[in-house]
């Protein structure tokens, strides 16, 4: 679905006229604080029962936050956080009113993604940069003992549940189509660290002895207008390297304003 809507955006921004300047957006040499609101899926196709899935798409609230600092000039720097869990707060607000808040569930969120790049290619329509990325992300994957959402005796989670510190390289490509300039972001993250989440969370995870820490993949797609008015579509999936195969993904669309510094 998602690839599908990233393909639609691409094609009707390069049917417009290439009279857009990236040089002179106001997302230009700009900070950018953002609010947004928007919905999330989140899959792990290797669970066998639906107890423990999360029932979506659900909607974010509108507590979603971004920050940025974006410049399309020759040798600029550039930044980008996300707070994912602030687009998940409203959603775990629900659960918890319905007494559901903390029943073991999949989840796949995260504290702070930065992206930091510089500008190695730009003119008047198109920036490139390379860079990294560092992100922590939140993975919870329940291990079910049968239909009834029993659990096996004494564990709770299985790998590679847990909060994982990573680090990698990061693309940014931009282009200027009239009053829009439309961003692009991926970046491909090695966790380094797996820090304990409390005691309690690792007495009942299911460890593997040598089970190897994943990797993720993100992609974001944005459309900025002069306005502060922004779209974005954002995937992102952990790679389990491990014998489970419990891969994940996270998919967003979001809607917002950004104020521009």
């Amino acid at each position: 679905m998602l690839n599908k809507i990233f393909s639609s955006l691409f094609v009707v921004a390069l049917s417009f006229s290439s009279r857009g300047q990236l040089s002179g957006h106001v997302s230009d040499e700009a900070w950018g604080v953002g609010f947004h609101t928007g919905f999330v899926t989140i899959k792990n196709d290797k669970l066998l029962y639906p107890e423990g899935r999360k029932e979506g798409p659900y909607w974010g609230g509108l507590f979603g936050v971004d920050l940025s600092y974006s410049t399309y000039q020759p040798g600029g720097i550039r930044w980008q956080l996300e707070a994912k869990w602030t687009l998940d707060l409203f959603h775990k607000a629900i659960e918890l009113f319905q007494g559901t808040g903390t029943d073991p569930r999949i989840d796949f969120t995260g504290f702070t993604w930065h992206k930091l790049g510089v500008n190695v290619f730009a003119n008047d329509n198109l920036c490139i940069a390379v860079g990294g990325s560092f992100a922590d992300y939140i993975v919870d994957i329940p291990k079910y003992a049968n239909d009834q959402g029993d659990f096996f005796a004494g564990t709770t989670w299985q790998e590679p549940s847990g909060w994982n510190w990573t680090a990698g390289p990061c693309l940014f490509a931009d282009y200027g189509v009239g009053d829009f300039a439309i961003n692009f972001i991926g970046s491909y993250d090695f966790t380094y660290l797996t820090p304990k989440v409390t005691d309690d969370y690792e007495a009942l995870t299911d460890k593997i002895d040598g089970y190897k820490t994943p990797n993720f993949m993100y992609l974001d797609l944005s459309v900025k207008h002069e306005s502060g008015v922004y779209m974005s579509l954002n995937r992102t999936m952990m790679i389990d390297n491990g014998s489970l195969g419990n891969n994940m993904s996270r998919g967003e669309i979001k809607l917002g304003w950004k104020w521009w510094l």
